[in-house]
């Protein structure tokens, strides 16, 4: 609210300002010397040197806050794709822990007399060349 010419809210003070000083009121009273006008010309040129300043500053300090929300999101972005790996990978072993897990007893594994080594080595192999894909496919670059 307020703000004039293209959302800068000095503008319209600084764009006034001249009008004001030229106005015909002004121009006639005597007690307004050509001195004293020329003086605050000046002032005018340098208010709207200073409002230009600030408006530039103002647009400087949206681009920083913009870099700032891409920096964040981008670091956030790393490490979902983090978290996504790592979930790919133990992924699998979830599987098969499910399926062993489930306690049917006709699974031969579970009375064979090496199934629990057996379990941890398909678990590991599994492990080992689902790290190794990913690698290869360049998804363990935070690494």
């Amino acid at each position: 609210g307020g703000e004039g010419s293209h959302g800068n809210p000095h503008a319209a003070t600084r764009d006034g300002l001249p009008s004001t000083i030229h106005h015909p009121y002004c121009a006639s009273q005597p007690f307004i010397s050509p001195l004293t006008k020329t003086y605050l010309n000046d002032v005018v040129d340098h208010i709207a040197t200073q409002a230009d300043a600030l408006a530039s500053l103002a647009a400087e300090t949206k681009d920083l806050i913009d870099l700032i929300f891409n920096l964040t999101t981008i670091r956030q972005s790393a490490a979902m794709q983090m978290l996504a790996v790592i979930s790919a990978i133990f992924l699998p072993i979830t599987f098969l822990a499910g399926v062993y897990g489930t306690n049917f007893d006709n699974l031969p594994e579970l009375h064979w007399r090496f199934g629990y080594s057996y379990f941890w080595t398909v678990c590991i192999v599994v492990t080992v060349v689902f790290t190794f894909t990913l690698a290869r496919f360049g998804m363990l670059s935070f690494f």
